[in-house]
């Protein structure tokens, strides 16, 4: 039977606990209906499953916010092996007892009837000693019947005969008694010999290495609890851009429509437009841009969501699970975002047709959008 051993977790009486996957099925998660309950934060309310096939276990992850994570590697679905270590938010789980495909299976031979290999010859015995009958005695003779009184000296009537039983039969005749001869000692009673043990069943032979230990997964170490939520799809995603396009066309409304004026007032003044009023405009330029992208920047770096996206219930999470983003991989998205407005919008189209619901920006920087419960 297959089951988990707890090698780390923040709660004291799961440590060092073994846990059986009973069913067809074990659900994980913090929520109270699961088949394991794990009172953590950092796990999702129902953040994964290990399901039994005919040909073993399986973890699918079901899109929880910190993913599940076989030996330090982050699944979506995962064939177990024996001593595959699972991380479920802060606690490590090593699976035993599970079917391994790849490995070696051990029968029982010996009680087939098949010997693991040839056993040793025994050593001849030494034939026991040829058996000299003792001499056969006689058996003692009959008590002697009394004999008949002689004529001469009979005087009384015979008496009437006893009726003795009848005596056992005569024993086979032998030859006349010889003089007994000393019976030789008894021949010494082998000791019984032990029954030779069976040789012991060589160990499986692998020509595989083997594995080197897997890393350790990385902790969880946060003071906040980490954001749970399921992958935002691409119409409530293009809605919050909507709402974001509008706040930063208002902001560039407020920067532009001064410089516009006063561009406008120096046209029309009697000295005509200096130099000023030519480069009003490409500083106007410069001032709207910083103003847009730094919005976007700032939000993405230190909130984890726009404007927008926080009046949807939406945040972005880096695929580890930690937010903030920061400014490097608020940097690298923004940097998608231009690659996927240059191939005609194919990237931001990715989100609706992806599985995981990523867009091409989502990708290059690691980051997923979560759609918070």
């Amino acid at each position: 039977m297959a089951f988990l051993k707890v090698l780390e977790s923040p709660d004291p009486a799961l440590k060092d606990q073994t846990i059986p996957l009973a069913g067809k099925e074990v659900l994980i998660g913090r929520g109270k209906e699961n088949s394991l309950v794990l009172e953590d934060h950092a796990v999702s309310r129902h953040h994964a499953r290990i399901v039994e096939e005919p040909d073993g276990h399986v973890l699918v992850d079901n899109n929880s916010a910190n993913g599940s994570w076989v030996n330090g590697q982050r699944v979506t679905e995962q064939r177990l092996k024996p001593g595959d270590q699972i991380r479920v938010g802060k606690t490590i789980f090593e699976i035993q007892g599970v079917y391994d495909p790849e490995g070696t299976a051990l029968l029982d031979v010996q009680g087939m009837g098949f010997p693991m290999k040839p056993a040793p010859a025994a050593a001849p015995e030494t034939p026991p000693p040829a058996y000299v009958p003792a001499a056969v005695s006689a058996p003692p003779p009959p008590a002697p019947r009394p004999a008949p009184p002689s004529f001469e000296t009979a005087t009384a009537p015979e008496p009437a005969p006893v009726r003795r039983p009848a005596p056992p039969p005569a024993p086979i005749p032998v030859p006349a008694p010889v003089p007994a001869r000393p019976a030789p000692p008894p021949a010494p009673m082998a000791a019984p010999r032990p029954a030779p043990m069976p040789p012991p069943a060589p160990a499986p032979m692998s020509s595989r290495p083997a594995p080197a230990p897997a890393p350790a997964p990385p902790a969880y170490f946060g003071d906040e609890a980490p954001i749970e939520g399921e992958p935002a799809g691409f119409w409530i995603r293009f809605l919050a851009y909507l709402i974001d396009s509008v706040i930063i066309s208002v902001l560039m409304g407020v920067i532009w429509a001064p410089t516009m004026f006063l561009t406008m007032r120096m046209a029309t003044s009697e000295g005509g437009p200096g130099p000023l009023a030519a480069i009003l405009p490409f500083i106007s330029f410069l001032l709207t841009m910083a103003a847009s992208l730094g919005y976007i920047l700032w939000f993405w770096a230190n909130k984890g969501a726009t404007p927008g996206k926080k009046m949807l219930g939406l945040r972005i999470v880096r695929e580890d699970g930690e937010e903030p983003l920061g400014w490097g991989t608020a940097f690298m998205r923004l940097v998608g975002y231009m690659v996927s407005a240059f191939i005609l919008y194919i990237g931001f189209l990715m989100i609706a047709f992806s599985p995981d619901k990523m867009g091409l920006h989502d990708k290059i920087a690691k980051t997923r959008v979560l759609k918070i419960r």
